[in-house]
């Protein structure tokens, strides 16, 4: 009970967020925060509405409202949001038709993409002052516990932070003794960030292709009990925290010891061998729930379509109709879903590194926390935000390659 209790405050939590997203005209993180919201609460007619007032594209916003409408048919935004969306593409017909040249639209439309990549990359300075005057000022409270000391501490600590990280320093890391010269940032980042940034790609290479198998399976078979038993082993992976996955798989790999006198797995260490299956395994655990959960919601959908049927008519081969047809029609939510569980996964890479005794940047990160080292907490949390940064980007711009429609939606030809 307290679990499904948990689950729909967090759906609120996420639907918060994306309506003030949406209203804000932040339309990628609205898109984000409503799909994790469906992971939740996949029932939920309001959500597909606001998905379907800013999807990119005149068949995903009619599948949204299509499913809002089976979910709830007399709900009270129903005509006012299908009266907008008919509307708005219809301006946007009327812009085609009246743009000269299609070249100039073309170039147009580049031109956006390019403007939207650059204000992203412009953000970066930002958001990296914030998080270097932040994490100073929660360190400098943690030791003196006074705000008004601790809020100057922090603003001259990233003054001298930046300037030296404009040099390319990023500072030395605390030694404890005077007369024993303290190690390099940029050193021990360079051992470590390697070593956290190969377990990442595994556990989301594991997730992606495990949700993504998963999720085709119950699809295909939403009649019946495996896809039921699907889901729920989905639901079990979202709510299942890090920490207990982590010491579960432990648990078990200490009885299959006991039981067979033999090592099977390596519960610490670290090693591009079998050192990878249990904290890749952890990190995977909940990125492959939500892939799996997103991508069935997003299979039904488009199995049920008018298109599938009639490709199914034409006498298409089953395989070629996932591959071409449906699969690329659901890139855009599954990629999406991927990048969101990026953000989890880094989240909880420090206690898995910790718990598996993996030396990457999480359990550096952790060292660093507990001696109160605020540059070394910096330099281990600066490439965790720039990959999530960077990711994020290149989700973006395999948007259009993954769904031709968002080539022409952003040309204005929707």
């Amino acid at each position: 009970m307290r679990r499904s209790s948990d689950m729909v405050q967090k759906a609120a939590d996420l639907r918060s967020r994306g309506i003030s997203a949406a209203r804000s005209g932040r339309v990628e993180e609205a898109w984000a925060a409503f799909l994790e919201s469906l992971e939740y609460d996949p029932h939920n007619a309001s959500v597909f509405l606001w998905l379907a007032g800013i999807a990119p594209s005149k068949r995903e916003a009619y599948q949204f409202l299509d499913r809002a409408r089976r979910l709830d048919p007399d709900h009270p935004q129903l005509t006012w949001v299908a009266e907008d969306i008919h509307q708005r593409l219809a301006k946007g017909a009327r812009r085609v038709r009246t743009t000269p040249h299609i070249a100039g639209g073309l170039l147009g439309g580049a031109a956006d993409v390019l403007l939207r990549f650059a204000g992203r990359l412009l953000s970066i300075p930002i958001l990296l002052v914030a998080l270097v005057f932040l994490v100073a000022l929660a360190v400098d409270l943690g030791q003196e516990g006074n705000l008004p000391s601790a809020v100057p501490s922090a603003a001259g600590f990233t003054a001298d932070y930046l300037k030296g990280l404009a040099r390319g320093d990023l500072g030395v890391i605390a030694s404890g003794h005077r007369a024993i010269a303290g190690t390099p940032v940029a050193d021990d980042l360079g051992r470590a960030l390697p070593k956290s940034l190969g377990l990442l790609a595994f556990a989301l290479t594991l997730a992606a292709l495990v949700g993504l198998i998963l999720g085709i399976s119950a699809a295909l078979r939403r009649a019946g009990n495996l896809s039921k038993l699907l889901l729920f082993a989905s639901v079990l992976g979202i709510s299942t925290p890090s920490f207990f996955a982590a010491m579960l798989l432990i648990w078990l790999s200490v009885r299959l010891y006991q039981t067979t006198s033999k090592h099977l797995l390596p519960i610490s260490g670290f090693g591009w061998d079998l050192h990878l299956i249990l904290p890749g395994l952890v990190l995977a655990a909940r990125p492959a729930a939500a892939v799996t959960r997103l991508s069935y919601n997003a299979l039904v959908e488009i199995l049920e379509s008018d298109y599938v049927r009639t490709a199914v008519a034409k006498g298409l081969r089953p395989r070629l109709i996932l591959l071409r047809h449906v699969l690329r029609n659901a890139g855009v939510p599954i990629l999406t879903t991927v990048g969101v569980s990026l953000r989890f996964s880094l989240a909880v890479l420090p206690i898995v590194e910790y718990i598996f005794n993996w030396p990457g940047i999480g359990l550096r990160l952790l060292k660093a926390i507990q001696a109160q080292d605020t540059t070394t907490v910096v330099g281990m949390i600066l490439p965790l935000i720039l990959l999530f940064v960077l990711v994020n980007l290149l989700l973006e711009m395999l948007y259009p390659l993954v769904d031709p429609r968002l080539r022409a939606s952003e040309v204005g030809t929707v």
